[in-house]
């Protein structure tokens, strides 16, 4: 659905107004449509249309509450297929979901690729975060150093005062599911490690 005018011209403040609202309406509705529906494979395609990447990871987790199945049937197939259009994602709200359905756990919720390199993690895993230092833990880490050296410094406009690259060795029984498709060999954990078990930068 497209609310812009068909001719190219710049939007008259009276235009934009009547756009925002044409739009909330039409959000309104398909939020009601969706809780109505109770439908848990409707939630991707609502967050893709109507909200942006910061916006997703906090209604995806309000979404599936009120919707999604309180066992977790179908939580790691979504939230492994979503997790790379996430930004700014409540690391302790997510920890608390994957807690809450983790018996709903297997690792057929990842598709073939992500599977592919979750099969191919050894027993013990050498993982690394760019973050600033005096940030929590997150549950997003990295097989790969250079990646984690690139967090470090900040993304997607926002900079660390103390940038750190953090390291840690887990077990594969910790990974919650990986994200291949960025080419950041990313790995998601059920929760952040203990700050006991950081190794500190790369090489200590």
């Amino acid at each position: 659905m497209s609310f812009l005018p068909s001719d190219a011209r710049p939007l008259t403040e009276a235009e934009l107004a009547s756009l925002l609202e044409a739009r909330a309406t039409a959000r309104d509705a398909d939020l009601r449509n969706l809780l109505a529906g109770r439908d848990p494979s409707r939630i991707p395609g609502f967050l893709y249309r109507w909200a942006g990447s910061e916006e997703r990871p906090h209604a995806f987790l309000g979404l599936y509450g009120a919707i999604g199945g309180g066992d977790g049937a179908g939580f790691w197939c979504m939230v492994a297929a979503l997790w790379s259009g996430f930004d700014a994602i409540p690391q302790r709200a997510f920890a608390a979901a994957f807690r809450r359905y983790r018996a709903a756990w297997t690792p057929a919720g990842m598709d073939a690729q992500d599977r592919a390199a979750f099969d191919a993690l050894p027993p013990l895993v050498r993982i690394y975060r760019g973050q600033d230092a005096d940030a929590p833990l997150g549950l997003a880490w990295t097989l790969r150093w250079e990646v984690a050296e690139e967090f470090a410094q900040g993304h997607r406009g926002i900079r660390h005062r103390r940038p750190a690259v953090l390291t840690a060795k887990v077990r594969r029984s910790s990974v919650a599911f990986m994200c291949t498709d960025r080419d950041e060999a990313e790995v998601v954990l059920f929760r952040p490690p203990a700050r006991a078990a950081i190794l500190g930068e790369p090489g200590d």
